[in-house]
């Protein structure tokens, strides 16, 4: 749709659809809004202004997203219970070297076991979970690395990959500086690989 202006702001709508029968997805008023509801969510995944038709698929897959946010909360507040961290090595391009690494978070759940990182990271922004991540993230990495060091690997690297889409500033740089201070890693050593924004 065409934007509209309110005063010196513009506006944009956009609509997204969820679409149920009677008496196939619900035999009352309660039961299709509920599909409707569900249908229109996965409308939205898609793109703006789109419409979704609810199938029982549907439903099966927002059964598994809600319990497995009430896990991410659990394993987060537990300790970060499932979170593990994999170092790639990085090589140098003059002679081979290995010169740093880089860091991947990886999530082991009880029940659903690996969950890959693209399902990881939408589901943590959308819970204002990627900071807790991206901060447990940080001091580890640079624990690692500064172990790295003191082993006789002065000029050691470590790239770490932010989960947030749109990281926010204020944030990273407080979490940057806990995580530098509480290892005592030289802060030229920390590179940060901050994620394109998601659409």
């Amino acid at each position: 749709p065409k934007p509209w202006k309110f005063g010196e702001d513009e506006h944009s709508i956009h609509c997204s659809l969820g679409i149920a029968f009677y008496p196939e997805n619900g035999e009352d008023a309660e039961e299709l809004c509920k599909a409707a509801s569900t249908a229109m969510y996965r409308a939205r995944e898609f793109k703006q202004n789109s419409y979704a038709f609810y199938s029982g698929s549907l439903e099966r897959t927002r059964m598994f997203a809600a319990s497995l946010e009430q896990h991410i909360r659990e394993c987060i507040n537990d300790g970060m219970r499932g979170f593990s961290l994999r170092f790639q090595p990085s090589f140098s391009a003059v002679d081979g070297s290995i010169i740093g690494c880089e860091s991947f978070v990886r999530w082991h759940d009880e029940q659903y076991g690996n969950i890959p990182n693209s399902t990881l990271f939408p589901m943590a922004e959308n819970l204002g979970l990627s900071h807790v991540i991206d901060g447990w993230v940080m001091e580890r990495s640079c624990e690692f690395c500064k172990e790295i060091q003191d082993a006789g690997f002065e000029n050691f690297t470590v790239s770490v990959n932010l989960t947030a889409g749109e990281p926010q500033s204020a944030e990273i740089v407080t979490q940057v500086r806990h995580a530098l201070e509480e290892s005592t890693l030289p802060p030229s050593s920390l590179i940060l690989e901050i994620p394109s924004k998601r659409p």
